[in-house]
């Protein structure tokens, strides 16, 4: 069975769904794992394609761009961050094959934010067609790397804490124990 995660931000792009996204391709126990992206040059990661669409094109080309990279891939779970980049086309897609669709929410704050009525729409449709809807926690400590100083008290239990929020989130998301 194939994954596919589709993304509107992958690293280098410096936010925390692009870093959450990376994390989750790291952890993924899939054979078959791809990623899409919008940027030019994303980052690797070990046994994963990445296919990256240009993000300074057009609007419509964008979603073009993604829907043939989806009908290219035929995923059969297809994880979708949310944004309208990837929400347009993931929706789509969904009519067309019909894969396990997993909708994560991973910026609550540009999710909630007003939005045009098309983009609202999409939105609640893709999540009545998702099979799984999971909101990432807003304290990032929770599952984001941290930047551990010098004498840092309780390292080992932030740690520990992570890990577990990780395997936690992977069984969520129907995938089971992390690599």
């Amino acid at each position: 069975m194939s994954t596919t995660i589709l993304t509107p931000l992958f690293p280098p792009d410096p936010s925390n769904v692009a870093l959450y996204t990376k994390i989750l391709a790291e952890k993924l126990s899939v054979d078959d794992l791809s990623v899409i992206a919008y940027g030019n040059l994303p980052e690797s990661v070990a046994n994963t394609t990445i296919y990256p669409i240009d993000k300074r094109r057009s609007k419509f080309t964008l979603v073009w761009q993604c829907l043939k990279t989806l009908w290219q891939l035929q995923p059969d779970n297809l994880i979708v961050q949310n944004g309208p980049s990837s929400e347009l086309p993931a929706l789509i897609y969904s009519y067309l094959h019909r894969p396990k669709l997993i909708l994560v929410f991973s910026d609550l704050a540009a999710s909630q934010k007003q939005r045009s009525w098309l983009h609202s729409q999409v939105t609640k449709r893709l999540t009545a067609r998702a099979e799984t809807v999971v909101t990432l926690p807003t304290d990032t400590t929770t599952y984001l790397p941290l930047e551990w100083l010098p004498f840092t008290p309780n390292v080992e239990d932030k740690v520990e804490t992570q890990k577990n929020w990780w395997q936690e989130h992977l069984i969520e998301l129907g995938h089971g124990a992390s690599k």
